[in-house]
């Protein structure tokens, strides 16, 4: 028997990215047509829409349950699998979930954290990497924190996305400025905590032939900074 999480996945197959109209999210940077901000299983839908692997946070933004088992040889997406159906019997989404967060190593996804106000993102990133950011590189996937701040998400379908902490961006020149990917949970839209809300500030991309996740591709400056470029 098919869970839910798998017969969702399952569409995207059945009619074909980008056949139709599309379903997962619109692409305007108002929330008209996205899931009310209070239905946390509509918003865990529209992500596994996407392919996403989400998981349900507690008040504190850590997950409410362990996922690092979905690491082991065959265990995923099987363990995950189960994990959905469990939380759908005890409706964690509804009685005990305050937020969702992706897991970027299951998503073939890479966050960059910019620890700035979401407005000064763009020029704060050309200042400390010395390079033009191109509007079009903040276009979609854009996520406004709880406080203001901004995530930027890519993907990253060739291997474990990587990691670079605060203390390491700063050492190499870029302060404020973090790449969250394997080992990583990361608040979605519309988690929320005591201090606010994240949002998407610049939804992800309707789904076309060349998008598989949502999500545009890392573009040339976050490889550099992860390394994985000379």
């Amino acid at each position: 028997m098919k869970t839910i999480r798998t017969q969702i996945s399952d569409q995207l197959y059945i009619t074909g990215i980008g056949d139709g109209p599309d379903t997962s999210f619109d692409a305007s940077p108002s929330p008209d047509g996205l899931p009310a901000a209070n239905d946390l299983r509509a918003w865990v839908e529209r992500y596994w829409l996407c392919g996403w692997v989400v998981v349900p946070l507690g008040p504190n933004r850590t997950p409410l349950s362990p996922w690092s088992h979905y690491r082991a040889p065959d265990d995923y997406p099987s363990e995950y699998d189960k994990d959905t159906v469990r939380w759908d019997r005890d409706q964690t989404w509804h009685r005990r979930a305050h937020g969702v967060g992706m897991l970027p190593e299951f998503s073939r996804a890479v966050c960059v954290d910019v620890d700035v106000p979401i407005e000064d993102a763009q020029a704060h990133l050309a200042t400390v990497l010395g390079v033009e950011i191109p509007d079009a590189d903040l276009a979609h996937a854009v996520v406004r924190t709880r406080s203001g701040r901004c995530h930027l998400w890519y993907s990253w379908p060739d291997g474990p996305p990587p990691n670079l902490s605060v203390e390491q961006a700063a050492a190499l020149g870029c302060p404020s400025v973090e790449i969250k990917g394997q080992g990583q949970c990361v608040p979605l839209p519309p988690s929320k905590t005591g201090d606010g809300a994240y949002t998407w500030h610049r939804p992800p991309i309707p789904r076309a032939p060349e998008i598989t996740e949502g999500l545009p591709p890392a573009p040339r400056w976050v490889r550099e900074l992860a390394g994985e470029t000379s």
